[in-house]
């Protein structure tokens, strides 16, 4: 049963610039490896724009783009987070020693999953609160009481403990995710 989230304000929700969401991941350069990422991910490169501090390689998932941004020095320190993993075309993905690595398959996720597209999936200490900023202020089509469509995109939320400032574990190679 899908629980209703009630509205934040009486404020319209925020119109996006376009029906999809772009990911950025933060990696430092000692661990990235395009061809990995290429191989991992099925996608390709669109270009390569440098960003005050880092290098910004752009994959196109659609209209999507994830962003896997390369720090040129010390990646710098992070706030919590609850980002855990993302899923592109319907395969999940975490980063482990900054490579993405085929995640195991859940099939509450899985049967959410709209077209091909680039999902997220978040840990929140609330889902109701994150629900509530998703769908109130942003506008984002609500599909259960844990997840929300953007276009094609999906972002997917599970309750527990946000991750410190190194949710993939880029920092710590011995950090699984």
């Amino acid at each position: 049963m899908m629980r209703s989230v009630e509205l934040l304000s009486d404020a319209a929700p925020l119109r996006l610039a376009k029906d999809c969401f772009d990911i950025g991941i933060m990696i430092d350069a000692a661990h990235f490896r395009l061809e990995e990422w290429a191989e991992q991910l099925r996608l390709e490169l669109d270009q390569v724009i440098e960003v005050e501090g880092l290098r910004q390689h752009r994959l196109l998932v659609g209209r999507a783009v994830l962003k896997v941004n390369v720090a040129l020095g010390d990646l710098p320190a992070a706030p919590p987070t609850g980002f855990a993993g993302f899923a592109v075309r319907g395969r999940r993905f975490t980063v482990e020693d900054g490579i993405p690595q085929l995640a195991q398959d859940d099939p509450a996720i899985r049967t959410r999953l709209g077209p091909p597209s680039l999902d997220v999936e978040i840990v929140s200490t609330s889902i109701v609160r994150a629900m509530r900023f998703y769908v109130d202020v942003l506008g984002l089509e609500q599909i259960d009481d844990a997840a929300v469509r953007c276009g094609s995109g999906v972002l997917f939320f599970r309750e527990g403990a946000r991750h410190d400032g190194d949710p993939m574990g880029v920092r710590d190679p011995q950090r699984r995710v």
